[in-house]
């Protein structure tokens, strides 16, 4: 049971706290106002001794339902878990700040050790893997026809801008036999303005090495020739985590290799099924 002035009095505050909301300016006014608890008392009285007109009502929040009200204080309570939860990812974002790749010399030496596999371009100009030794390489497998590769490709092109000058090499390899793979690549690279070399693995030896039965496939490979980590499916390569990712590698000091294993004989087998949109993944703690 409450004083029938004290049920006025807090009505009356929810009134003002609501029409506030309403209305701005009335709550500066009253925070303005140094004299606003004798204004309430005022407007208190006001209203008990003043009677209301009969179409005129007052709002309260006991004329609300119990499943309105509910409502209401899940709403507010998702608005202050959304604020928490911000506020402490931002917090936690700001703390854990750091190199996403780290050094560390055990998982270096268990990285696989690549043949000295050989490229083409479109000239049918060779190059070896030990002619780009000391630079970090991006072996990406694409073709014409698929759609998730065209869609990654300008990517690589935006890495490369952001760690310019830092020894990065881009080899894009079209699976595609016949002049038509050819020509398209060529367009392709004109239109997009391309800043990264283009080669071509008609016989699919090159893929086959890589047990490419996915597009795209990417192969990271350090400055020493070993293979670092591989992803399979389209990914944004211009992402600030594949960026620092990168530059972490770029920061290692490149190592002679003497023990290359020599390059497997050609094989049989299906390839080029067209993938989709997919991070890339460590490969480096699983090879031995």
């Amino acid at each position: 049971n409450t004083c029938p002035r004290e049920s006025a009095k807090f009505d009356l505050r929810i009134d003002l706290t609501l029409t506030s909301i309403l209305n701005p300016i009335n709550l500066i006014n009253m925070k303005n106002d140094s004299n606003s608890d004798a204004t309430l008392e005022a407007e208190v009285q006001r209203v008990s001794d003043s009677p209301m007109a009969p179409e005129q009502k007052t709002f309260s929040l006991k004329d609300l339902s119990f499943q309105s009200r509910a409502i209401i204080a899940f709403v507010i309570g998702i608005i202050i878990a959304g604020g928490y939860y911000t506020s402490s990812l931002r917090s936690q974002t700001a703390a854990t700040k750091s190199n996403l790749y780290e050094l560390d010399p055990s998982q270096v030496e268990k990285r696989q050790i690549l043949p000295d596999l050989v490229f083409q371009d479109a000239n049918a100009k060779a190059s070896k893997l030990s002619d780009f030794h000391g630079q970090v390489l991006i072996l990406s497998f694409w073709a014409s026809w698929c759609s998730p590769c065209l869609i990654e490709l300008p990517t690589f092109s935006q890495m490369k801008k952001k760690l310019k000058n830092k020894g990065l090499q881009i080899l894009a390899v079209n699976l595609e036999d016949g002049d038509e793979g050819k020509k398209f690549a060529k367009d392709f690279w004109t239109r997009n303005k391309f800043d990264f070399m283009s080669f071509f693995d008609a016989s699919k030896e090159l893929a086959q090495n890589f047990q490419v039965d996915l597009l795209p496939s990417n192969f990271v490979i350090d400055k020493s020739g070993r293979l670092a980590f591989s992803g399979f499916g389209s990914t944004d390569w211009s992402s600030s985590q594949l960026i620092e990712l990168i530059d972490g590698l770029l920061q290692e000091p490149a190592q002679e290799i003497t023990n290359r294993p020599a390059i497997p004989k050609p094989t049989s087998g299906n390839l080029m099924r067209r993938g989709g949109s997919q991070d890339s993944e460590s490969a480096s703690e699983d090879a031995d």
